[in-house]
């Protein structure tokens, strides 16, 4: 009886190894690279900007491919060398740079960031470093600053010009430590930090500290606007029913100065994977609110799920994403010059595909449509409305005392207009609702008119997105 019970037990061990077998390789790793070929190959018709893919799978690089153009009008494909402006996905560098610093005991934690940037702003004696880090120092985001301001992001905004906008503040959106908001400011002023403490210039310090250690031989910095990049990628924008190429004139330490190829991002991936140290540790370690609730940003990467990290960067037609899960040994990059609204979802779609091995059928040509139609729907007008009768009582000037932005609110040609410092806005009436307006500005929000119980018009707030809104005060009447 017992020899039967052990060979019983021997066939059933077999049959429950290849049961497992075959559930965990339902598909091979060559079937769900041609479902991602698929998928982005509709970048390769009518001349159509493009994107760079790496998947790293079982910790190796088992996928690595490029689409459409990285140049319109010249017809430069995007290759493995092209190099994508990485926009937000810096911050993943400056969040390791900081935990390296730390680590070191050249920077503090805990210490007030007035430590490092002194005679500043006197606010910052109350934020901490890790409030910076993890997004909840109440410091107001400076891309929407520099929109409400009246500037596109067209204009030139060098570090000089950014740093300026950051310190002249003088309140905060919240108070520090309560709330986690994103913004840019954080990281501008991280990129700061970590340039008054470095034993060596900033840039060497960078390449030399963070980039080469991980392998990342030909990513660059880009430090002026007027600075000349080796295979450079265009961005673009679709607008009036025709790709528009952008102008990349940021230079904003700390938050979105970088330019890298797929290949050098896939090394960055390898080295985040496979980095057991310290610093690796501190990175990926999520912040905390004064009440003790955590928030979902550790050192320039946020979490998803239990395991997930991810970060995305948008900017003047590019955008870049990054996914890894240390315990899947899994990570992706993906890097576009298209403007696509839809990349980030798709890359998220794509590492599920690989992490719990599924193809999505369904999913993956759902998206293969949204990049061939997408330009449709996105070039398409609605209907004008009409200003309401009471308009008149809207015209005069406008300050927000906490930010020093003022606007002169005032009607041309029966066309209700905003002005700025920079340049003047036109008001485009929202259906329905007499007191609310959009403007054709990237990022700059709603202005909704706030008028007194007697019915005055009192000022004004910039509804933004990420919970942003600037307050304004009715000063002068036209």
């Amino acid at each position: 009886m017992k020899q039967y019970l052990k060979i019983y037990t021997i066939i059933l061990n077999i049959v429950l190894c290849f049961i497992t077998t075959n559930i965990a390789a339902q598909y091979t790793i060559e079937e769900r690279n041609r479902v991602v070929d698929s998928l982005y190959s509709v970048f390769n018709t009518n001349n159509k900007p493009g994107c760079s893919v790496a998947i790293i799978n079982d910790g190796r690089i088992v996928y690595m491919n490029s689409f459409g153009l990285a140049n319109i009008e010249h017809k430069i494909p995007v290759s493995d060398s092209t190099q994508f402006f990485l926009a937000s996905v810096t911050k993943q560098f400056t969040g390791y740079s900081v935990a390296k610093l730390i680590n070191q005991k050249k920077l503090n934690y805990n210490a007030p960031v007035s430590r490092y940037l002194p005679k500043e702003n006197v606010l910052w004696d109350s934020v901490k470093v890790s409030n910076l880090i993890h997004h909840t120092s109440g410091v107001w985001d400076w891309p929407y600053l520099f929109i409400a301001t009246g500037h596109d992001f067209n204009d030139v905004a060098d570090r000089g010009k950014i740093y300026r906008l950051i310190k002249s503040q003088r309140e905060f959106s919240f108070h520090v430590g309560s709330r986690y908001q994103y913004t840019s400011s954080n990281y501008m002023l991280l990129g700061e930090i970590v340039k008054s403490v470095v034993d060596t210039g900033y840039y060497n310090w960078m390449r030399r500290e963070v980039l080469e250690q991980a392998g990342m031989y030909k990513t660059v910095f880009q430090k002026r606007s007027t600075d000349i990049i080796k295979n450079r990628a265009n961005g673009y924008l679709f607008k009036n029913n025709r790709y528009q190429r952008t102008t990349n004139n940021l230079g904003a330490v700390g938050t979105g100065f970088i330019y890298s190829n797929i290949k050098d991002m896939a090394n960055w991936m390898l080295y985040l994977l496979n980095d057991d140290s310290d610093i690796a540790r501190l990175m990926f370690k999520n912040g905390q609110l004064n009440s003790g609730k955590d928030v979902p940003y550790a050192f320039g990467l946020i979490k998803r799920g239990s395991n997930t990290y991810w970060h995305d960067g948008y900017m003047q037609g590019f955008r870049t994403v990054t996914i890894l899960n240390k315990s899947k040994n899994f990570a992706i990059v993906l890097l576009s010059n298209s403007g696509s609204n839809h990349i980030v979802r798709s890359a998220f779609t794509v590492a599920n595909m690989y992490i719990n091995d599924t193809i999505p059928y369904k999913q993956i040509d759902n998206y293969r449509q949204r990049f061939i139609t997408e330009p449709k729907r996105r070039s398409r007008t609605t209907e004008d409305t009409e200003y309401g009768e009471d308009i008149k009582d809207l015209e005069g000037v406008y300050l927000n005392n906490q930010l020093m932005i003022a606007y002169r609110i005032y009607i041309k040609e029966n066309i209700l207009f905003a002005a700025t410092a920079a340049n003047n806005i036109k008001l485009k009436p929202v259906k329905d609702d007499p007191y609310k307006f959009t403007t054709d500005r990237f990022m700059l929000g709603n202005i909704v008119f706030i008028r007194n119980k007697h019915g005055k018009v009192t000022g004004f707030s910039i509804k933004q997105r990420r919970d942003n809104e600037i307050n304004f005060k009715k000063i002068e009447d036209k």
